[in-house]
């Protein structure tokens, strides 16, 4: 079997596309990719016509 399943540590970008996703992608998941030690998360907000860069996020750092 060619499929390998992908530890989230194994990313060294994560992207999001958001809309109407504010509260997941500013939020939980921000926290999410930091606990998973993932060095740089973009958040691309359409709404807001803007592109945030976090880079070596600590889950200490995104809390709310």
């Amino acid at each position: 079997d060619k499929r390998k399943a992908y530890d989230a540590s194994d990313a060294l970008l994560v992207v999001e596309v958001c809309v109407s996703t504010h509260d997941q992608d500013y939020g939980p998941k921000d926290r999410a990719y930091a606990a998973a030690g993932i060095p740089e998360y973009w958040i691309i907000d359409l709404d807001r016509d803007r592109v945030e860069k976090r880079t070596e996020p600590t889950p200490r750092l995104c809390e709310a």
